[in-house]
């Protein structure tokens, strides 16, 4: 069993997401460790010092290890409660996906009506972006990689899919980025004055080269800037923005992908031999 601190409640796991920094992680742990971040599961034992839900309570959980076993220990901060309606392997998806879309978006504080670009919309975080973008009265552009479905991504939300932010047909207010490299520094380039973007990840692994030029302030391109994003990042109430999720997951009101579903002995024998990929579920079921 892992060990349960004061303010954690055990979980047993029944589902774990696989994302691409848990890959990374296996790389490094020392033996005896498990890696992973998302676990969703039942609480088998609720915290001493009495926060957090009760046992029996179905939760999504986050921490910065040991989600791929069948028990994990969870700060109660960082558990969320589930609605009836949606699956332990949806809630582990969507922790990290959903999560990110929504305080990506919070970020950029752009007000209703306001443009907005989401790259890489047809992954996970992309398509929430995209759908919570459009909830909040933006007028949501996306790129999307080669060969994607287009019209999936519009029915999501956006009113038009670009192969690149250099085709944005007016300034940009603001842009959530998960891809990086060069897509990064167009979208900088797309942005109005006062514009952020939001750097959430770099899926295309390449190098962003900015010119000096890109940070002229002159000709209305003042003011623009880049942040990075954590999602763990100590801000208070990262549990309950989950169960707002969850809940709009579970009434229809957010749409999200299903992802593979591999069981924990595939898991170890697909690690092995390296065949084991991100984006898909552990099932402990």
């Amino acid at each position: 069993m892992p060990p349960v601190g004061p303010s954690d409640v055990l979980i047993r796991v029944r589902a774990a997401a696989v994302n691409p920094g848990d890959i990374v992680a296996t790389h490094t742990l020392e033996a005896g460790n498990v890696p992973g971040w998302v676990a969703a599961g039942v609480v088998e034992q609720s915290a001493a010092d009495g926060s957090g839900p009760a046992v029996g309570t179905p939760v999504v959980s986050l921490s910065v290890a040991g989600a791929w076993a069948q028990y994990r220990s969870a700060p109660t901060t960082l558990v969320a409660k589930l609605p009836e309606g949606i699956s332990f392997g949806a809630a582990a998806t969507l922790f990290i996906h959903g999560g990110t879309a929504l305080r990506a978006l919070r970020d950029l504080d752009v007000p209703p009506g306001g443009t907005v670009l989401i790259t890489g919309a047809n992954g996970g975080v992309g398509r929430f972006a995209v759908q919570l973008a459009a909830s909040a009265g933006h007028r949501v552009y996306a790129t999307v990689r080669a060969g994607a479905d287009e019209s999936e991504v519009r029915s999501l939300g956006a009113v038009d899919v670009l192969r690149s932010p250099a085709e944005a047909p007016v300034p940009l207010d603001g842009v959530i980025d998960v891809v990086g490299g060069p897509t990064l520094v167009e979208a900088f380039r797309r942005l109005d004055a006062g514009g952020t973007v939001i750097s959430v990840g770099r899926a295309s692994a390449q190098p962003s080269t900015f010119d000096a030029e890109d940070f002229q302030g002159a000709g209305g391109r003042h003011g623009r800037s880049i942040r990075t994003f954590y999602l763990d990042d100590g801000r208070p109430g990262l549990a309950q923005d989950i169960e707002v999720l969850a809940a709009q997951v579970a009434a229809g009101e957010l749409t999200m992908r299903t992802l593979p579903e591999v069981t924990a002995f595939a898991a170890v024998e697909q690690l092995k031999d390296g065949t084991f990929d991100a984006d898909r579920v552990i099932s402990f079921i």
